[in-house]
C-alpha cells in the first residue's frame, strides 16, 4: 500500500511528509499530525505545532529522556508509545483500540 505524502514547499529546502493519526495511549490523546519522511532515522519526532494541537503538555511525559543531535542541532526528547496509522486515501483512520475510532 501507497501512502501518500507532500513536500512542504515553504521550506527552506523542501522536504517529504505525511500525515498520519497518532495516539498516545498512555496519555489518551490522539490526532492528525505530520511527519517528515526520513528513512535513516531510528525516532520520530512530533514538531511544535502537532505538540500544541494535540494539547501535549511535554512536563506529562514519563519516558526516558535523551538528547539527539543531527543537521539542525540538539534537542532533548521524552520516548512515548505512540501507534501512528494512516489510509490510502488521506483519510485518517484510527488505531485498533483508539478512542479516536
Amino acid at each position: 500500500m501507497a501512502i501518500e505524502g507532500y513536500f512542504r514547499l515553504a521550506d527552506p529546502a523542501p522536504a517529504p511528509y505525511v500525515q498520519a493519526h497518532i495516539y498516545l495511549p498512555r496519555l489518551g490523546l490522539g490526532g492528525a499530525a505530520h511527519f517528515l519522511v526520513d528513512t535513516g532515522s531510528d525516532i520520530t519526532s512530533l514538531h511544535g505545532d502537532d505538540i500544541d494541537k494535540l494539547g501535549l503538555d511535554i512536563g506529562s511525559l514519563s519516558g526516558e529522556t535523551a538528547t539527539v543531535a543531527g543537521v539542525g542541532g540538539q534537542a532533548t526528547y521524552a520516548r512515548e508509545p505512540a501507534p501512528m496509522s494512516s489510509s490510502k486515501t488521506g483519510r485518517q483512520a484510527a488505531p485498533t483500540g483508539s478512542p479516536y475510532g
